[in-house]
């Protein structure tokens, strides 16, 4: 896999919980170029991720 870039678009946090914004573009070795950004929200309890999701908006490369 190749990787071109994964950078941090944004951040945010609050009470109990996080989210930061990626923006992936890579290229697998089956899949192709992917190009796309994912959210990742994280809940916390006692200083722990108590669960995390995950969402994703694909755009053309």
């Amino acid at each position: 896999m190749a990787v071109h870039t994964a950078r941090v678009l944004d951040t945010a946090a609050g009470d109990g919980v996080t989210m930061v914004v990626w923006q992936y573009d890579y290229t697998h070795k089956e899949w192709g170029r992917k190009n796309y950004t994912q959210v990742s929200v994280q809940h916390w309890r006692n200083d722990k991720i108590v669960r995390e999701q995950f969402f994703y908006d694909s755009v053309p490369a």
